[in-house]
């Protein structure tokens, strides 16, 4: 669906013909009425998105993040998952530009995906991706899953405190830590998390995490 939506994207942009947003609905539609995988559903978002630009006949009422939290989710098997993700969520961002009704953000769950592939060098391309983007991204990212954003950035970072100061104090210059819950969240994990206290119980990374602490406390 993805392939066939980025190309049809690419041809009438945001004046797709009523006639074909009807036929893909239906389509689409059906295609729904199966069981899928958070990784199909992950791929649908732009789609969905596309889908949704017309005010009366659209895919609004199609509620993706019930369809994904129930959905299942295995390692994928395959070459350049990097570049596949990275496609999806820029595409699904240059779709949301137009008048998206209801729109859908493929940010809010590619978090999930990338903790079930536990992959350093996938989650570090995709990180990289979403720094460069701004703060209404970030928020979908950390809205109602900041120990989970945390986990991924775990992943690529482990106990680089230099990695984990200069990252995080982008989203703090991004506003994303406005309010205090998401910065907290992000806190109690360094104190709380089994995988990273282990990691830091050497002298050399138990210093370093005290003093990247202390600086955190600070901002």
């Amino acid at each position: 669906w993805f392939e066939v939506i980025s190309y049809i994207f690419e041809q009438y942009q945001g004046n797709l013909p009523s006639v074909i947003n009807e036929m893909l609905l239906k389509d689409i539609r059906s295609y729904l009425n199966k069981k899928h995988s958070k990784w199909d559903l992950f791929f649908l978002t732009p789609c969905l998105n596309y889908l949704s630009l017309s005010p009366t006949n659209n895919t609004s009422v199609i509620k993706l993040s019930d369809r994904f939290e129930k959905s299942e989710c295995s390692e994928w098997k395959g070459d350049d998952l990097d570049k596949k993700l990275i496609s999806v969520l820029k595409t699904d961002l240059r779709i949301r530009k137009l008048n998206v009704i209801a729109p859908k953000y493929s940010e809010e769950y590619i978090i999930d995906l990338l903790i079930v592939q536990k992959d350093r060098k996938l989650s570090q391309s995709i990180l990289e991706c979403l720094f460069s983007q701004d703060k209404n991204v970030w928020n979908h990212v950390c809205s109602n899953r900041a120990e989970k954003c945390w986990e991924v950035m775990f992943i690529v970072f482990q106990a680089d405190f230099e990695q984990w100061r200069k990252h995080l104090e982008k989203l703090n210059t991004l506003g994303v830590f406005e309010g205090g819950g998401t910065s907290s969240s992000f806190l109690n994990q360094f104190q709380t998390d089994t995988e990273f206290i282990k990691l830091v119980k050497s002298s050399e990374n138990f210093l370093a995490f005290l003093a990247f602490m202390q600086q955190q406390k600070m901002m």
